[in-house]
């Protein structure tokens, strides 16, 4: 396991660094199918070769074990009642950095829903859970969970190279991280991940819908009342869903114990990840001053 913290980092600067130079492919690939496209050359094929370089098996480093029906019903509950807290976690990033989302997808409404569905949120939950949860995760096998589960979720929230979504993607990332170790398997990561972009998808295409109201009255704010309730049920999300994922973790020890008895004190800083940090803070400068400007 020597150096693996290394690579893991490494290879996700790579990626990061391939997705930031994929404009070489404007004009060649359909702008319609650009975003999909991007994600299984740039995310899903970096995995394949990671692997097959690596000499790991694929089963065992991508954590590619199915999940139990108790999982599932777990799983879902917590991809569900952890959008409170998600929601506080983006506002408050949208009070004090502004709205780079709406920056940044402004043109999601005129696209078909089917196509949303697909690129927000299946392949992001498989490409995104591949990189995250299956190769970085698994570099960190040996250390401490809970700093295995920091660190990823840190990573996650760097891997969407800007400060407004780095806020909600870090608890989203450790949250993830913690639900693909307890159940050593990545389709946790994968289910809940969907469910969250699914939501994103529904409550904006369809503003009618009962999950859409259903979110303008939790999330409205027009008193103080109505903000105190907002940070009240966002905090109690953020409880609730780390006690359902520690519930699957009480009821899977047996499925992830072998991981306690291998122990690595490879360094977590290296120049990779001082390079990642880096490359966030410059790209988030530079979104942040070309909102200010619009």
């Amino acid at each position: 396991m020597k150096h693996d913290i290394f690579k893991g980092h490494l290879f996700l600067l790579t990626v990061i660094l391939l997705s930031l130079g994929s404009s070489v492919f404007d004009g060649i690939i359909p702008a319609f199918w650009a975003d999909l496209v991007h994600q299984i050359i740039f995310l899903g094929l970096p995995v394949v070769f990671y692997v097959f370089r690596s000499g790991k098996s694929a089963s065992r480093t991508l954590r590619l074990n199915p999940l139990t029906p108790f999982d599932v019903t777990i799983l879902g509950l917590v991809a569900l009642l952890m959008q409170p807290a998600v929601y506080l976690l983006a506002s408050f990033a949208q009070i004090i950095f502004g709205n780079q989302l709406e920056f940044l997808f402004s043109d999601l409404t005129t696209q078909p829903v089917w196509y949303l569905m697909l690129s927000i949120a299946i392949a992001p939950a498989i490409f995104e859970e591949l990189v995250l949860r299956g190769v970085v995760l698994d570099a960190y096998r040996g250390q401490n969970l809970y700093t295995a589960v920091v660190m990823n979720g840190f990573l996650f929230g760097l891997f969407h190279m800007n400060i407004n979504q780095f806020v909600y993607t870090f608890f989203i990332g450790v949250i993830l991280a913690l639900s693909v170790y307890y159940t050593n398997s990545i389709f946790a990561g994968v289910l809940i991940h969907f469910m969250n972009n699914m939501l994103s998808v529904v409550a904006l295409k369809y503003p009618d819908s009962w999950y859409a109201k259903l979110e303008m009255w939790l999330y409205a704010i027009e008193s103080p009342l109505d903000l105190l309730r907002f940070v009240v049920l966002g905090i109690v999300s953020f409880v609730i869903a780390f006690r359902l994922v520690n519930l699957l973790g009480r009821k899977n020890r047996k499925r992830y114990l072998h991981d306690a008895s291998q122990v690595s004190f490879e360094r977590i800083v290296n120049w990779p990840l001082l390079a990642l940090c880096a490359l966030f803070v410059v790209i988030s400068t530079v979104l942040t001053m070309t909102l200010g400007s619009v």
